[in-house]
């Protein structure tokens, strides 16, 4: 079945936009953990992250 290109775009940004407010929040959510958990921190290393993305994986 043929589309036109215009239909097929505008499908993608539909289907696109959930997913990419949700990957958008849950960044948003990350950031805000890590800074609560380590609030004197300006560059966290990757121990930090590593604590802080297994804590935020109990929470999901």
């Amino acid at each position: 079945m043929w589309t036109s290109p215009t239909a097929g775009s505008v499908a993608q940004r539909r289907s696109r936009g959930p997913a990419t407010a949700v990957a958008g929040g849950l960044s948003v959510a990350l950031a805000r953990a890590i800074r609560a958990m380590e609030p004197d921190r300006k560059n966290p290393a990757s121990k930090e992250w590593t604590r802080t993305i297994r804590v935020f994986e109990l929470l999901l």
